[in-house]
């Protein structure tokens, strides 16, 4: 696609917007969660986890999972830095309203989400709470977690994956139908609604949010989105 040419506004202020955000493929989230890393790898060195841990397998310990969720201490939730990147390589593709340069850097200068997290719901507005998921750290059947989760409203994505010259199982939390909300303020009047609708239209279509998706160093199908923006 080429870049789109967009007129300059006139007046300068900060102005607020909410955005929804609706999924079009599903979510893959994994956290590089280095806290949570630590309590795994403790469990898999105690002796008596020896028989239940298997080298390179997600599912020993069966809630190893869970450090994969981004969440904001009380539920899951979307982090806005990940909305944020798809935003500067969409607005890459936007041309300035003058000279030569895009609006990439505009999108990270010029406005910015008033929280660190979206509010994130899944089917048709369910929170996933992190107090619910507390008794699944008690669980060793995996199969159990499977089931816990389906009935919270999403799935655990297995697959295997090469790394190096072996195969190891990875399992990431996966959401099929999910839906994110927050407060966007905007101070650069280069960015009017026809704008922000524009590049976020583009980070929804061809960047997408979070694991495997379109723009990520090996492009997949997951987290493409589209968003709703309304003033405030």
């Amino acid at each position: 696609m080429g870049m789109v040419w967009f007129g300059f506004s006139g007046g300068v202020r900060m102005r607020s917007y909410q955005v929804q955000i609706e999924s079009v493929t599903p979510l893959l989230m994994h956290r590089d969660n280095l806290e949570f890393k630590a309590i795994v790898e403790r469990w898999q060195r105690d002796p008596a986890n020896r028989d239940k841990s298997v080298p390179g397998d997600d599912r020993s310990p069966a809630w190893n999972w869970i450090g994969s969720l981004y969440h904001d201490g009380k539920a899951v939730a979307l982090p806005t830095d990940c909305v944020m990147a798809s935003c500067m390589g969409a607005g890459a593709e936007v041309k300035a309203p003058r000279g030569k340069k895009s609006l990439k850097a505009q999108t990270q200068s010029g406005m910015a989400f008033a929280e660190p997290y979206l509010a994130f719901t899944v089917n048709g507005g369910h929170p996933i709470r992190m107090a619910d998921l507390q008794a699944l750290h008690q669980t060793e059947n995996f199969d159990e977690h499977l089931t816990s989760v389906r009935d919270m409203g999403f799935a655990l994505d297995i697959r295997r994956a090469r790394i190096g010259t072996s195969k190891h199982v990875r399992v990431r939390p996966v959401f099929e139908t999910w839906h994110a909300r927050g407060t966007l303020n905007v101070w650069d009047d280069t960015l009017t609604l026809d704008v922000l609708n524009t590049v976020l239209f583009l980070a929804g279509d061809k960047y997408g949010l979070l694991e495997w998706r379109p723009s990520g160093r090996r492009p997949g199908p997951f987290g493409r989105f589209r968003a709703e923006i309304t003033a405030i």
